[in-house]
This record gives C-alpha cells, sequence and structure tokens, in this order.
C-alpha cells in the first residue's frame, strides 16, 4: 500500500505552506504532516495541562479515602492547572490577525513627508508615568516573585503527599505527582531567570 502525495490546498493557521516538490509539483506528505503539526502545536499543551487540571480536580473531589495532606494541595494544584490552561487557551484564540501597514500614496519629489501619526491631528506624546505608578509596577514584580516561591512549595508539597500517603488510590497519586511536577516546571520558568540575573 503507497501513499501517494496530494497537493496541498492551503493553510489557515501561521505556518507557511511548504514548497512543492520541484520534480512533480507536489506537497510530500511529510511536509504536509510538518505543516499541520506547526498549526495545532500552541493548542495541544495547554490542551493537556487543561486536561491534567480538571481530571485531578475530579479524582480529588471522589476521593473521599485519600486524606486530607493529599486533597488539599491536589485541589489547589488542580485550581491553578486549569486557571492556567484557560489563560493561555484564551490569549490563543483572542489573539487578533495583524493587519498589514496602510498604503500611502507616492510622495512627489521635493516634498517634506510628515509623520503618519501627525497627519491630520496634533500629535502629543503620553506624559511619563508619575512616580506612584513606576513604584505599583516594581512592586507588582515583586509580588510576581514571590507568588512563584508559593507555587514551588505547593508543588513539593503535592509531591511529597503523593509519594508518603498510602490510602489513596493509585491513579490520584500518581495524576498528583505529574501535576506537581507541571506546577513546579511552571514555577521554576518564573524563578529562574530572576536567580541568574
Amino acid at each position: 500500500m503507497s501513499f501517494r502525495a496530494t497537493p496541498h490546498l492551503g493553510s489557515s493557521g501561521n505556518a507557511p505552506e511548504p514548497p512543492p516538490d520541484p520534480a512533480t509539483g507536489e506537497v510530500t506528505r511529510r511536509e504536509r504532516l510538518t505543516t499541520a503539526w506547526d498549526r495545532t502545536e500552541p493548542v495541544v499543551a495547554p490542551s493537556a495541562i487543561l486536561a491534567v487540571g480538571l481530571g485531578l480536580a475530579l479524582l480529588d473531589l471522589v476521593s473521599p479515602e485519600a486524606p486530607g495532606l493529599l486533597r488539599v494541595p491536589a485541589l489547589l494544584a488542580a485550581l491553578l492547572l486549569t486557571t492556567d490552561a484557560i489563560t493561555q487557551l484564551e490569549a490563543l484564540f483572542s489573539s487578533k490577525p495583524q493587519h498589514d501597514e496602510p498604503i500611502t500614496p507616492p510622495v512627489p519629489p521635493g516634498t517634506a513627508v510628515a509623520d503618519p501619526r501627525t497627519v491630520g491631528r496634533a500629535y502629543q506624546p503620553p506624559p511619563p508615568p508619575p512616580e506612584e505608578e513606576r513604584t505599583v509596577r516594581r512592586r507588582r514584580g515583586t509580588s510576581t516573585g514571590a507568588l512563584a516561591y508559593w507555587v514551588l512549595i505547593l508543588a513539593v508539597w503535592l509531591g511529597l503527599a503523593s509519594l508518603a500517603t498510602t490510602t489513596a488510590t493509585s491513579t490520584l497519586r500518581l495524576l498528583s505527582l505529574l501535576a506537581a511536577v507541571m506546577i513546579f516546571k511552571r514555577g521554576w520558568d518564573v524563578v529562574g531567570p530572576r536567580r541568574t540575573a
């Protein structure tokens, strides 16, 4: 059984259309699959995170035999994973397509060209932010770092609780351990660059 490559009928994603083979004028199967993956790749990770978060929340809620030492961090981790995935998916699907620059008419030689932002109206750049706003921005940066450390502590708590408990189901323990690794990685992505800077 052989697979005959058919021409690519167009792409609707951000990935460029692969060039056809010069000899046959057709796009190979591998190039079509690569292009399809490029279009779906940004959706896969948030969807997997969402599935893990929802699965962990449901398992946590239906496991009354699990100790509270595991159930509390598992529920918090499920909430964090779910909100993070929903935020990523919202950002992915709400991004507006970029528009091209407007076409400007040709300017006769010897004519001074005005800044396009100032044509037809008085343009004034926005004033610099006041001192209070700058301090608020600095505080937000430090609160993000503190929040990342709390996420790391939650991940360690969840990981140790999932390894230490024996009364919970193995599915809950395994999913809790997976969530702990995912949350730790997410927190470390925020903390790691701060430590090196």
